[in-house]
């Protein structure tokens, strides 16, 4: 890829992309970026990461609670969708 803003022999080493929606749950925030499959062997990869901010809620912990299982099972689902097919199965091995 040819670009004329900054004059490099090398190519670019690092990728960071950040994704940030408002959903009924709070922000959802989804980063991709430059990782290791394997810390020990520095199997180069990707990393995806996915989160979700709450909105200000009274600190019940029952509210608390439902909002942490709520939150993980969107960001399961969304992962599983992310990686489906030979990514996700990947993941399993």
């Amino acid at each position: 890829i040819k670009q004329d803003f900054y004059k490099n022999k090398n190519h670019p080493n690092n990728l960071n992309l950040s994704f940030y929606y408002e959903t009924e749950l709070g922000a959802l925030s989804i980063v991709i970026s430059k990782g290791n499959k394997n810390i020990e062997k520095k199997i180069p990869g990707i990393v995806i990461q996915t989160n979700v901010t709450s909105p200000s809620m009274k600190p019940e912990i029952g509210l608390i609670q439902q909002w942490v299982n709520e939150s993980h099972e969107f960001c399961s689902q969304m992962f599983k969708g992310m990686t489906k097919g030979k990514l996700y199965d990947s993941f399993k091995s």
